[in-house]
């Protein structure tokens, strides 16, 4: 389900959606909330060129080997570059709220 930005408003007040530290009603737009990121990124390793090809095996998420941890101030994105970020904000939501 894909809430609007009333319909996020009306969970905001009502409790069906928190946020610590709290979401002021001015980040929240059409159909997304502005979080903002915090100071771990989490990138791919470079792989060396030597691969043909990588088997996407479900241990290969978990391996240290892959992944590499950054904790800085700012981060400058490059072009098809992938990266997962920490927010600021931690999400909580009531067991009988469906959002997704």
């Amino acid at each position: 389900m894909v809430l609007s930005g009333p319909d996020i408003l009306t969970y905001l007040k009502e409790g069906g959606i928190r946020f610590a530290p709290a979401v002021s009603p001015e980040r929240v737009k059409q159909v997304s909330i502005d979080l903002r990121l915090g100071h771990k990124f989490t990138l791919f390793k470079k792989c060396p060129g030597y691969l043909p090809a990588i088997l996407c095996d479900s241990s290969l998420r978990k391996s240290a080997d892959l992944w590499e941890h950054q904790e800085r101030d700012s981060f400058k994105l490059a072009p098809g570059q992938f990266v997962l970020a920490h927010t600021l904000e931690c999400e909580m939501c009531r067991c009988d709220t469906r959002v997704g």
